[in-house]
């Protein structure tokens, strides 16, 4: 609490914490009354912004230019796994993280284990080998990114804000 009695709220943000192996288990063991906001943006979007971001960081640390053909970016971050790495161990290559299956938000939301996932349709959906975890005191706070804006639309935007304030 701070001098005037107000609680202090901590946060963490962390892309990778529902992305890697572990981060979701660390979860789940050590945090299972998180309360998480995660925010979600157009895949396409998401791609650019991040393939632009690891361009950004190789210039900024005089690194060797960091340019992988976009082709080379399909599919799986790290083959043989379904979660995204950004290590540089045996099972990683050049993408660094970089991939089009990273943007398969639906994947790593699902290991939140919010659903039953026991029917034959949701589970097509969620063909993935990532652990799935349960929390059943946790909240999720899921928006989209654009929700941040109020440049179309001021009303959403203030009710944006109130929900936020709320959760």
């Amino acid at each position: 609490r701070t001098e005037d009695g107000v609680p202090i709220k901590n946060g963490l943000k962390c892309p990778k914490g529902i992305t890697d192996e572990f981060g979701v288990a660390n979860y789940e063991k050590y945090l299972p009354d998180t309360r998480f906001i995660v925010s979600v943006r157009h895949p396409v979007w998401w791609f650019q912004s991040f393939y632009n971001y690891r361009l950004k960081q190789h210039i900024v640390h005089g690194e060797e230019p960091w340019s992988p053909k976009l082709e080379e970016l399909i599919g799986p971050c790290s083959e043989g796994s379904p979660y995204v790495l950004n290590t540089f161990g045996d099972n990683e290559t050049h993408r660094e993280g970089v991939c089009t299956d990273g943007s398969r938000f639906h994947h790593y939301l699902s290991r939140f284990g919010k659903t039953p996932m026991k029917s034959k349709k949701e589970l097509s959906l969620l063909e993935h080998d990532m652990s799935i975890h349960s929390f059943p005191n946790a909240k999720i706070f899921l928006m989209e990114i654009g929700q941040l804006s109020a440049e179309h639309n001021q009303t959403e935007a203030d009710i944006f804000v109130e929900d936020m304030k709320n959760f």
